[in-house]
This record gives structure tokens, sequence and C-alpha cells, in this order.
């Protein structure tokens, strides 16, 4: 069985124009404090252009500083100022900083304005990420957003986790004193407490900081244990200033999944680069002749699919040669792009490094893993190799009708000049509901020794999945469910747990299909009941991808692994 590509990101994805910001970040400091901290005072022409506040409660006499180099520390030559009496805080930067990232160093001396007479009781630094150039606050929450990035989180999910923490959608950077916003003000202190609590006077405490943030955001409230934050401290730490405009300028490679032609695996990969308003996931095969340019039937068996738009109604055929397609950028900001896909989708694409050298190629983070043929990898990286781990978020649920070929003796339907078998039911009955599946034997893939499957649907809400020949049920009503979308009432959504339904193989994916959250569907699509797939918008597509040498390196246990 062809094993699934992770994610698609290509004609059917992307749109827009493409807008790069360019440059990086510069000295200078603030018009109104001290010139990176040494105390020369500033020319009038050089006023602060990146300005905001640091925020437990309003925090006096803390230093800010923008992270050029990303090594966690306010150095000499990076732009940094020290906070007045209500937080604020002005630096001088460069062109674009937009996703480096802000420190605030908090220390014994420190003053909390929301508590006066409080001492810090270590050093500790909170952290933010720029994007924009006003209202930069940097808060325990924004603290919890880039702790959580730099252990592989994406934003949007970062933020979903601190808006579950506080109890509403408030924007990290939100100036929560000023709004008089006590709640929001009472969860920020307590994790600059726990915060405390767990940090040692006098020593460097970045990675304790990052280590207790993460465990905060994995409970989703402040009473974390020793245990929780041990959790968390082998957890591999990101880079995320990862300059994407940079990073594409050359070559990345991606393993995508392993195509199986009569038990004969053959390794794809993708091959990303960005050139001028296109990105390119070009997919290869590798062959005898080493790795070579795959067509669109070389690497799936699916001839299209329509997709689901915003407005809750199908789109055209799209064709799996368009698919193949280089896909246009909407905007570049420093480390992540936005883009906006043909059926109106919206989404980002994050980037973050990682140092890989001298780690086992089965020992790296599970993510990585995602989508990798099920073989020993034997062997470790070479010193100084680094990864670069791509994170694609969704702004809406992603859904998808395929058109799958049809098996031997099996009558198609024909749509849009294409014959296909994605069909449940009659092929020549005009279906007029989605609840027309309720009752039905719905073919329904294999169990573990290839046995058939099928799906009934009751109309209570749940479903079954049996064994087709002996009937045995393989999955009771108590575990799996079902809901209509609520954006087409034809569209039935399968809920099953991917450790229910681990080992089996559904009408898409495989386990790791499941473990990332994808849904199967039973929809109404043109007059037929057919099956469909939807990624929601809370799934995150993780892509580890490598430089050329670095990849060859992990190819060449794959391939080991997979005896070619």
């Amino acid at each position: 069985m062809e094993q699934s590509p992770k994610w698609k990101m290509r004609a059917s994805i992307f749109s827009a124009a493409l807008l790069i910001l360019s440059g990086c970040g510069g000295g200078g400091d603030s018009g109104s404090t001290s010139a990176n901290g040494g105390g020369t005072s500033l020319p009038p022409s050089q006023a602060a252009n990146l300005t905001g506040k640091a925020i437990d409660g309003y925090l006096a006499g803390a230093k800010v500083c923008l992270d050029l180099n990303a090594n966690n520390a306010c150095d000499g030559n990076e732009p940094s100022a020290v906070t007045d009496d209500n937080g604020n805080y002005g630096l001088v930067v460069g062109d674009n900083v937009v996703g480096k990232k802000l420190l605030v160093v908090v220390t014994p001396t420190t003053k909390d304005k929301s508590r006066p007479g409080y001492s810090f009781p270590a050093n500790i630094i909170l952290s933010g990420i720029v994007d924009g150039a006003n209202g930069q606050n940097v808060t325990p929450l924004t603290s919890l957003v880039v702790a959580q990035m730099e252990t592989g989180v994406s934003k949007a999910e970062a933020e979903r986790n601190v808006a579950a923490l506080v109890g509403s959608g408030i924007d990290p950077k939100h100036d929560y004193v000023a709004a008089g916003d006590q709640n929001t003000l009472a969860v920020a202190t307590s994790i600059v407490d726990k915060l405390g609590a767990f940090a040692t006077a006098g020593q460097d405490n970045t990675a304790t900081v990052r280590a207790v943030l993460n465990a905060i955001a994995a409970k989703g409230n402040v009473a974390v244990s020793q245990a929780d934050v041990d959790a968390q401290v082998s957890k591999p730490a990101y880079a995320i200033d990862v300059n994407v405009a940079s990073l594409l300028a050359d070559p990345l490679f991606s393993y995508d999944h392993t195509a199986y032609n009569n038990g004969v695996p053959t390794m794809v990969r993708l091959r990303w680069t960005l050139s001028g308003q296109q990105l390119r996931d070009d997919p290869e095969t590798y062959g005898k002749s080493g790795w070579v340019a795959a067509a669109a039937n070389d690497i799936g068996e699916d001839p299209g699919e329509y997709f689901l738009t915003s407005a809750g109604t199908w789109s055209r055929f799209y064709t799996a040669g368009e698919a193949l397609q280089p896909v246009t950028v909407q905007a570049i900001d420093n480390a992540s792009l936005s883009f906006t896909d043909s059926a109106g989708y919206t989404g980002r694409l994050e980037f973050r490094g990682l140092d890989v050298g001298g780690k086992a190629f089965g020992a790296l983070p599970a993510a990585w893993l995602d989508g990798y043929p099920s073989v020993p990898l034997s062997g470790t990286f070479a010193p100084g190799s680094v990864g670069y781990l791509g994170l694609l978020t969704r702004d809406q649920d992603w859904i998808s009708v395929p058109s799958h070929p049809c098996p031997v003796g099996v009558t198609p339907i024909t749509e849009d000049g294409v014959a296909h078998c994605n069909y449940i039911g009659s092929a020549t009955r005009p279906y007029q509901s989605v609840d027309e599946a309720i009752g039905l034997d719905i073919p329904y893939g294999n169990d573990q020794v290839g046995n058939p499957l099928v799906l009934r649907l009751s109309a209570n809400g749940v479903a079954v999945i049996i064994n087709q020949a002996t009937q045995a049920i393989v999955i009771p009503d108590t575990k799996i469910s079902w809901s209509k979308y609520n954006r087409n009432a034809n569209i039935i959504v399968l809920n099953v747990s991917a450790t229910d339904a681990s080992g089996l193989q559904f009408p898409f994916g495989d386990d790791a299909f499941g473990r990332r959250g994808g849904k199967v569907l039973v929809a109404l699509h043109n007059g037929h009941l057919k099956y469909g797939q939807m990624e929601p918008a809370t799934l995150v597509h993780f892509m580890p991808t490598f430089r050329q040498a670095v990849f060859d390196q992990l190819a060449t246990a794959i391939r080991a692994g997979l005896g070619i």
C-alpha cells in the first residue's frame, strides 16, 4: 500500500504576491536611555523606532535588548535600553527586525510596579518576538509563546495554549495592566513567581525558564511540579530566528514518503527552493541512477481532487499535475511565510533550526520521523549537521475529496472527464443527502492482516467498524462517532482516536495521519456519496528538511533499512 504524503503544499495551497522584507537588525539604542546600556546619550536624530513595555506588572529598571544573534543574551553590540518607571523602553534598530527576539532581563534589582517592595529572587529572562514597530510589549504570555516555539510548536498552537491558560483569546502582547485586566495580571504574576521558584540565584536560568514555561503550557495551568519541569528539560531547543528567504535560496530536501509498487519500495523526497515569487516543492524519486524528478503518476495514484472552499462549497477539479506546479507566496516575515491558496485557505509556514550533529538518525524527535518508513535507522549525523523543521498551519480546516483509480472489475463514475471509483453505494443512483449513507455497509479499508472492514453509521451519531467476513466488531460504537461539519451539512466527520485505529488501513493515510489529527469524511459531492479527508486547522504538518549533504546521510540510512 502506498503511504500518503505527509502534506500537500502545491497549486492547491498558495496564491497572491510575494513580499520579502529585507535586511536585519542593526545597532543603536533608545533615545531616552543610555546607548547599549553604556551611559552615552543618543543624538536627537536617533529616535527609537522599536518601542513597547516590559510587563509582569510594569517592570522598572529591566534591561531590554534585541537578540540579533539568537544566543538568548544581551550582547554589547546589540540594541538595548533600560525600562523606565512604567516599563517603557525604546530601541533604535535596522530596517527589518520582524521575527527577531526581544529579551527582558529581570534581576533582583528590577522593580515590579504592581508589587511594591517585592524583589525577584533570581535572574530570569522574559522574551517576545517582534511583529511590528510599536506596542512590542514583552510579557510572561509572550514568553510562553516563545518557549513553546523553541521546542518545535507552531506559533498558532502556542498562542492557542496561552489563550486556554488565560481563559480568553487575549493577545499575548496585550497591556493587561493598562486595561485593568486583573485576571490576566494574576495569571502573569503567577507565571513569573513559578519561574522564580525554579530559578537559581546567580546562575544562567535560560534552560530552566524554557522548561518551566513549557511545563505550564503542557499542563494547562501554573501549578507545575518538578516532575513536570523535568519532563520538558530533555526536549530539543530549536532556533526560531531562521531567515526563510536565505534558507530557501539554496535547495532544502525533505523525506516525503515511501511508495510501494508490487511490494517494492521507492523513496520519495521533496526538493524545496524559493526563486522570486515561486516556492517549489518538486518531488524526486530514488532509482538506479540516483534521485530524479518525479512525474505526478510516479508518486501517487489519484488523478486529482476537489477542495471545500471557505464558503462551504466545492472547488473545481484539480489534477495531480496541477498539484506539482510551483506556488506563489503572499509574504515572508523573517522566520515564516504566509499564504492564501486557490480555494481561499490561508495559513503559515514557519521554520526552526536544530543542531543534529552526532545524533542518531533513529533518535530524531518523533515529529521528524512522522511518515518515514518503519525500519531501523542505523548511524548518526556527522558533527556540525543542521536540520530545519518546517511547520505548516492553516487558518481553516482543509477538506479534500480525491478521485481514486478503480480496482479491476469495479464500475467507475466519470466526473470532469476523469473516470474514478471514489464513491459509496451505487455508481448510478443520484443521492440527495449525506444522510443516505446511514445504514449502508461502507467499505472501510483493512485490518492488520488484510481482512476487509466495513463502516456502519447509525442515526444516533455513533458508528461501528466490523470485519466484513466474520461480522466481528473491530471498533465498537463506544469508540467511534460522527457529526455533521459546520460549514457544509452534507459532510459527515468521523471521530475515532488514533490509538483505537492504530494498525488499521483506512481510506486515507496511515497511523501517522490519525496521530496528527487527520479525519476521514463521508461527503455528498456531485450527487455521489464519497470518502473525503480533513486536516483540522489545529493540525500541524511537520516537515524536517536538510541541505543536500545532510539529507544524503539520512537517505543512506533509510535506503539500508528498506534494503534498496
